[in-house]
C-alpha cells in the first residue's frame, strides 16, 4: 500500500520510527503496539510528528495504543515521526508495529 518504515529515530528518550506515505490520498494512524526493554523507565506517551497521540501510560511492555486521540494524518507523498517518549531509555530491543485505518501494517526496530 506504499506505505514503508524511511528511518529510525534514537535520541533517548526518544525512541521510534519516521513513516513515509507514498500515496496519493492522506493516512490515519488506528493503533500502534511498541514493545520496549523492561529496564526502561515508564512509558509517558506516543507523539506523531510532535504532537500527541496517546499519553495513557504503562508501566512495562508492550504498550498497546488503541484509544488514540489528535492529528494521526499522514498526508500523500510525505513522511512523519513516530515516538514513544520515555522518562528514562536504555539501548535494547524497540520493536514498533503500526496500524492505518486502510488495513496496512508496518513494522520497524528502532
Amino acid at each position: 500500500m506504499n506505505i514503508r518504515v524511511e528511518g529510525y529515530i534514537w535520541g533517548p528518550p526518544v525512541v521510534g520510527i519516521e513513516i513515509r506515505n507514498k500515496n496519493d490520498e492522506k493516512i490515519e494512524v488506528e493503533w500502534v503496539r511498541m514493545e520496549w526493554p523492561p529496564e526502561n523507565i515508564f512509558h509517558k506517551k506516543l507523539d506523531l510528528d510532535g504532537a500527541v497521540i496517546w499519553d495513557d501510560g504503562n508501566p512495562g511492555p508492550p504498550t498497546w495504543a488503541t484509544s488514540l486521540k489528535g492529528n494521526r494524518y499522514i498526508n500523500g507523498d510525505s513522511s512523519k515521526p513516530l515516538v514513544g517518549v520515555f522518562s528514562t531509555a536504555f539501548p535494547g530491543s524497540y520493536e514498533m508495529e503500526v496500524g492505518f485505518t486502510n488495513g496496512c501494517v508496518v513494522y520497524g526496530n528502532p
